[in-house]
C-alpha cells in the first residue's frame, strides 16, 4: 500500500516505483514541486493482517490522500479466500473514515509463466478479485476508485 501525505516522507524500504510515480504525478500536476509519496508497502500478508496492522501504521505518519495497492494475492495461494471480502470491506470502511480521497487498487497479473498457467491461483483470482472490486467502489463514499487489472483492459469507477 503506498499513501500520499503532503510533505511525506519515505521510509527505508525499498524504493519500488515512488520515483517513477511521483515524476508522473508532478508532470501531471497532481503532486506539488518537491513533494513525496510514502510507501508503507509490506509483501506476503493476508488482507486481514493488512486491515488490521498495515493500515493503523500507515496512518500513523499523517493523513492519508491516496492509496495504491493490491490485496488479497497470498490469501489465495491457497483458495478464493472467503474472508478476504469482509476484511476488504473493514479496510475500506477505515479509508473511508480517515477521509482518502483515492483509491487505485490493481489486480496481479495472471499467475504463471506462461500468464495464466498456474491455473489454482488464477482461479482463485478470478473468484476473489471481481468481489474486492465490486467492493471498493461500493463502500468508499465520497471517493475515486480506480480499478487496474495488470492484463488487457482498466477500469475505472466513481463511487456513489
Amino acid at each position: 500500500m503506498t499513501v500520499h501525505t503532503p510533505n511525506g516522507r519515505l521510509p527505508q524500504q525499498p524504493q519500488y516505483n515512488e520515483t517513477r510515480v511521483e515524476a508522473d504525478a508532478q508532470a501531471a500536476g497532481s503532486l506539488a514541486a518537491g513533494a513525496k509519496y510514502r510507501n508503507v508497502a509490506v509483501s506476503a500478508q493476508t488482507m486481514n493482517y493488512v486491515a488490521t496492522t498495515e493500515w493503523p501504521a500507515a496512518t500513523q505518519g499523517g493523513a492519508v490522500k491516496v492509496v495504491i495497492m493490491d490485496g488479497g494475492g497470498i490469501d489465495a495461494m491457497t483458495s478464493s479466500c472467503s474472508t478476504c471480502p469482509g476484511d476488504f470491506t473493514t479496510l475500506l470502511g477505515k479509508m473511508a473514515t480517515a477521509g482518502v480521497q483515492n483509491v487505485i487498487y490493481t489486480r496481479y497479473p495472471e499467475p504463471g509463466n506462461p500468464p495464466g498457467s498456474n491455473t489454482t491461483l488464477k482461479a482463485n483470482l478470478d473468484t476473489l478479485m471481481p468481489k474486492m472490486q465490486i467492493l471498493m467502489c461500493m463502500h468508499l463514499d465520497q471517493t475515486v476508485c480506480y480499478r487496474f487489472k495488470l492484463y488487457n483492459s482498466c477500469e475505472s469507477c466513481q463511487a456513489e
